[in-house]
């Protein structure tokens, strides 16, 4: 925010860069802000983001807008709002020749569409945004495209493949210190204990629990709920219905406060038929 108060009224200007530079503080931003669940504000720092674009008629910012408005309303589950913004970014880059983006943009339209249930159009666009990332040794945002393709490898079943992926991508983080991108990669380590042949749910609930503290110091609210809500499913499977009404209620009351409206009839759902039996 500081970054973008500097330019002041000089915001169509490049300063010898490739794109419009408050269009890209701008995008930064709105990217930041949805990772702590900050969506009114990333939304509109998005759409400044694609003003910007449209008024310089400069195909890169455009393009970079529509993603970070893509990405922030994927984040928070309005596919139906998601979609169209991603899909025109998508146009834009083929039609515009910009190739750095497109990891980008096909990352986050797969994953909108692996979720809208278009799983396998949803796979192959995640497949070529990672193999893309990594020929253009694009360690930026490689390991959240990773994670999107596991989480929809794992929606197919197919977790020998997402279970490989995913030991990758927590490397990666490891080794850059990426904190932000640990917390999303340890949930996904532990989707994929509680799903693996083995279904070890101790080492699952490890995995939900160091993602989960993590979050919270990081301020990551979607993040947060996500963990609450699948912690709530798996002590469930363990037969701990007092735990699971506890996370289920936590997973909610985000979901609810968040509008992250994809995920919580679900949680709903599961949390009255916990109280229906009796079980909480």
């Amino acid at each position: 925010k500081k970054g973008l108060a500097l330019i002041g009224e000089r915001k169509h200007e490049r300063f010898a860069t490739t794109g419009i530079v408050f269009a890209t503080g701008s995008t930064w931003l709105a990217r930041s802000l949805a990772q702590t669940g900050d969506f009114y504000d990333a939304i509109a720092a998005a759409t400044q983001a694609v003003v910007i674009g449209e008024e310089t008629n400069d195909s890169y910012s455009l393009s970079y807008g529509l993603y970070s408005l893509g990405m922030v309303l994927l984040i928070q589950g309005k596919l139906n709002a998601a979609i169209p913004p991603l899909e025109r970014a998508l146009d834009i880059c083929r039609t515009s020749s910009i190739p750095v983006q497109l990891p980008l943009i096909w990352s986050c339209l797969g994953f909108a569409y692996a979720l809208s249930g278009k799983i396998d159009a949803g796979q192959q666009l995640l497949q070529q945004a990672v193999e893309s990332g990594a020929s253009m040794r694009r360690i930026g945002g490689q390991p959240m495209r990773m994670a999107w393709l596991c989480e929809t490898l794992l929606s197919a079943n197919r977790v020998k493949e997402a279970q490989s992926i995913a030991q990758n991508a927590f490397d990666i983080v490891r080794k850059v210190k990426d904190r932000g991108g640990q917390a999303w990669i340890l949930r996904l380590l532990a989707q994929i204990e509680a799903n693996s042949y083995f279904q070890d749910y101790e080492r699952a609930k490890f995995y939900y629990e160091q993602s989960l503290e993590l979050a919270t110091e990081l301020g990551m609210r979607p993040v947060q709920a996500h963990c609450h809500d699948d912690l709530g499913h798996l002590y469930l499977r363990m037969e701990k219905y007092r735990e699971a009404w506890r996370e289920l209620s936590a997973a909610i009351e985000l979901y609810q406060n968040l509008e992250m409206v994809l995920w919580l009839p679900a949680a709903e759902n599961t949390l009255t038929n916990l109280n229906k039996e009796g079980l909480s």
